[in-house]
């Protein structure tokens, strides 16, 4: 055999192997959460945009939906049923993609499934200093069959649901304080809740007025551990909140590999090792696999959080 015939052989296996990207193929990433200078996963998914963007021969729409209606669950609907054109990737936390089909039934046709996470959020109940509360247990010692007001992130929210459900399981409760606000120092020293579910980074400017009481996690968590959690105390409720990646089931399978390794690449750079760091977040890339498993978890413990709502 002739060197060129070999050369021709092997330049036409490669060809036939290796995925066929057009120059002016083009996906959306869809942020259904708002930007401004503390919209962390606005931020972070600009950014990987931008490089998918810069590092592939894809093309990126990045396109930042906040404000529908029923929240995240409405632009499920839209990417579901193709009212984007083109591929999409959707921006979503665990808790909102498992409970989408219950609350969007029109994503059941087209379901997602994730690429993967890049973190877990270190959310955690938090108390005034002062107070008598040395963990979850005091807690529910000094209120017993009483109800306590609730300030928290999201009221449709996992960690809103794990926390009133941990209240239901010690014989107390929790109000949802309303109207909502953003648990910060400020809702916290005002005496308009008695504790909240936040973040960190959200109560910085006060971290010596207040005790961290509770792990919404069901691991102990890199920024949070001395904190007591969820699987520590009520093991069958116990689950953790990750910002994940998502596709739905007819995305198509050659894109899926280039835009997964290039979120691995963003996850890395120096940028976005600043942001994580400035928002009190650490980033750790879990696979589609991973992920699953812990959405099988996840599902599991969101049956037993009903159980105590119901």
């Amino acid at each position: 055999m002739t060197s060129l015939i070999k050369r021709t052989i092997l330049s036409a296996a490669l060809f036939c192997a290796a995925p066929i990207i057009a120059a002016a193929e083009t996906i959306n990433l869809v942020v259904p959460f708002p930007g401004g200078e503390d919209g962390f996963i606005e931020v972070i998914s600009r950014y990987i945009a931008e490089d998918i963007d810069k590092n592939t021969e894809l093309t990126v729409n990045f396109i930042e939906e906040a404000g529908a209606e029923r929240g995240p669950f409405d632009i499920m609907a839209k990417v579901s049923t193709g009212q984007y054109e083109g591929p999409t990737v959707l921006t979503l936390v665990n808790d909102m993609f498992l409970a989408g089909p219950f609350v969007a039934p029109e994503t059941k046709a087209n379901p997602f499934q994730p690429l993967g996470s890049i973190l877990t959020f270190p959310v955690v109940l938090v108390a005034p200093s002062s107070s008598p509360y040395l963990n979850f247990e005091t807690m529910a010692d000094v209120h017993f069959d009483q109800t306590l007001k609730l300030g928290y992130l999201m009221a449709e929210a996992g960690s809103t649901s794990q926390t009133r459900a941990a209240a239901r399981y010690f014989d107390f409760g929790f109000d949802l304080a309303t109207p909502h606000e953003t648990p910060t120092c400020d809702l916290l020293q005002s005496g308009r809740v008695d504790v909240m579910v936040t973040m960190p980074e959200l109560v910085q400017d006060c971290e010596d007025d207040v005790r961290m009481i509770l792990a919404l996690t069901s691991e102990p968590h890199p920024l949070l551990p001395d904190v007591e959690t969820v699987a520590d105390i009520i093991p069958p409720l116990a689950m953790s909140v990750r910002l994940g990646y998502y596709v739905t089931d007819d995305f198509p399978e050659h894109l899926r590999p280039i835009i997964k390794a290039s979120i691995e690449k963003t996850l890395q750079s120096e940028r976005a090792q600043a942001l994580a760091k400035e928002k009190a977040n650490e980033l750790d890339w879990t696979d589609q696999q991973g992920e699953l498993e812990k959405l099988r978890l996840d599902a599991a413990a969101m049956g037993k959080i009903q159980t105590y709502l119901n």
